[in-house]
């Protein structure tokens, strides 16, 4: 909390910008305490938008307080020490109007990975959602963005999301790192077969490279032997074009492990 002599919250990383810095009284200023909204249209006391991008994060924060909506707005890096005085700042805000607040919840576009490690830091009770399902401001700005994910989180348009333990996003990335082993096992796959065709060779039209029949008669080739088979071309292979081969197949046969 702030200790009233204008510096509280100040960030660890000087890469950090201010939008609004307190008074000299040591309180928070409001960026426009002004009406911005009917007050009977809202849900809740508060609400907090988060726009992110690699490098920083877009905060505002809009809060219920004598019939006007004020709104708070205040730009961190994505440096963990920055990360975590956001949520200090946060809550900082919205306790000096709800005292008794302790935890909060926030709405925050998926964007690739970039929320992550916001996730993390911030805790509390997230609204992820599909930046598709945001819509659009008529300016686009990291500023106007984080005020339309803080108009959604004070309404209450999204309902709170699941977010999955270490156990569990260890699984995700481990079958998600399946997938794309297998895609590129099959890349692989394919760029051996367009290889052979080059050279007149039709055998994977026969069988399929992952039997151990065609990556015996494979292998053949690639030492220069002429294996008499279904598919195989007469001329063989050029030593360059079996050292090509060789690498390949190894390519293959490492992603397929």
């Amino acid at each position: 909390m702030g200790t009233g002599d204008g510096s509280e919250m100040a960030n660890h990383n000087p890469d950090s910008r201010f939008v609004h810095l307190p008074n000299n009284d040591g309180h928070l200023e409001p960026s426009e305490p002004e009406i911005t909204e009917d007050v009977d249209t809202l849900v809740d006391q508060y609400g907090v938008g988060i726009d992110t991008h690699s490098r920083f994060i877009q905060v505002c924060v809009f809060v219920q307080s004598e019939n006007q909506i004020l709104r708070y707005e205040r730009e961190f890096t994505t440096d963990w020490t920055d990360l975590t005085a956001s949520r200090q700042w946060i809550l900082e805000v919205i306790q000096q109007h709800y005292p008794e607040i302790h935890s909060f919840h926030y709405t925050i576009e998926s964007t690739g990975t970039y929320h992550f490690p916001v996730l993390r830091a911030l805790k509390g009770a997230p609204r992820v959602m599909n930046p598709l399902l945001a819509g659009a401001t008529k300016r686009k700005t990291d500023a106007l963005d984080a005020r339309l994910l803080a108009h959604h989180d004070i309404t209450g348009l999204w309902n709170e999301s699941f977010l999955p333990g270490d156990d569990m996003e260890i699984l995700r990335c481990i079958v998600k790192h399946c997938a794309q082993k297998r895609r590129e096992a099959t890349r692989f796959s394919n760029r051996i077969g367009g290889f052979l065709l080059r050279f007149g060779h039709t055998i994977t039209s026969y069988s399929k490279i992952g039997s151990a029949y065609t990556q015996s008669i494979i292998e053949d080739m690639i030492q220069g032997k002429v294996p008499d088979a279904p598919g195989v071309c007469a001329d063989g292979l050029i030593p360059e074009a079996q050292k090509m081969l060789d690498c390949m197949l190894k390519d293959w046969k490492k992603a397929e492990t």
